[in-house]
Parts: structure tokens; C-alpha cells; sequence
């Protein structure tokens, strides 16, 4: 795959244990994943992941149509979730593997929150035809 978004390596892993054998519990599986993955981080990452996945889970929002990005990653939810990763990048701070893990899902995260910058100028230039961006909220 040319991308490895935030959670990619859990669902492939997932999808090929699960594919490997079908009777095995998929909690079970994610404490395997992220405390191998993630080392002693592995907790931590796992709050954000669940968070961003319960915010999704609960919202309405059914596809990223332009109106729906801030709705589906508010601002708000990838500046907490950015605050935890930094705290657990201390916890691992030796393993330049771990770090390696981490700093991709910082990077989609800061790209997020350019796509929510994008949607938010976009929306503003076709509602006033003025190029100004304007803070997503």
C-alpha cells in the first residue's frame, strides 16, 4: 500500500491474524498489537486510536464530504490526541523504532489538520468568493 495512515498497520495485522484464524478474539489481539507495536506506549497509543474510533463511531457523519471533515476530526480531537502521543513518545524515547511508529501518526494527524484548513477555505471561497482561510473549528 503507498500509504500508512494512522491505523493501517492495526487492520492489516488484524485482518491477517483474524484471516490466519477466525476464532481468535480480536480484543485479545489489539493487547498483542499494541503493547508489541507501541511498547510501553502501547496503552497510550491505544486511547488515541479508540478515541479517534469512538468520536467517528459515535458521530452521524457518514462520508468525508466536505461539510463533514470538521465533524468527523474537530480540531479539538486531534489537538488531545497530539498532547497524548506526545506524552507517550516519553515513554519510549531509547527506541528509535517506536518513535519512527509515532511520528507517522503525528504526521497523519498535523495532516489532518491541513485537510480541515483546506475544507474550511474551500468552504469560505465558495460561499463568499473571497480566498481567505478561516480556523476550523
Amino acid at each position: 500500500y503507498a500509504s500508512r495512515n494512522l491505523g493501517t498497520d492495526t487492520l492489516l495485522w488484524l485482518a491477517l491474524r483474524t484471516g490466519w484464524d477466525n476464532r481468535l478474539r480480536v480484543d485479545e489481539l489489539l493487547d498483542l498489537f499494541y503493547t508489541t507495536y507501541f511498547g510501553a506506549a502501547g496503552d497510550d497509543m491505544r486511547a488515541v486510536y479508540e478515541r479517534i474510533e469512538q468520536h467517528m463511531a459515535a458521530s452521524d457523519v457518514v462520508s468525508t464530504a466536505a461539510g463533514n471533515v470538521p465533524r468527523l476530526y474537530p480540531a479539538s480531537l486531534l489537538d488531545e490526541c497530539l498532547a497524548e502521543i506526545e506524552g507517550a513518545r516519553r515513554k519510549v524515547r531509547e527506541d528509535p523504532l517506536i518513535l519512527a511508529r509515532m511520528a507517522r501518526d503525528v504526521n497523519c494527524l498535523e495532516a489532518t489538520r491541513l485537510w480541515l484548513q483546506y475544507w474550511s477555505a474551500l468552504g469560505n471561497l465558495n460561499d463568499t468568493g473571497r480566498a481567505e482561510t478561516a480556523s476550523p473549528q
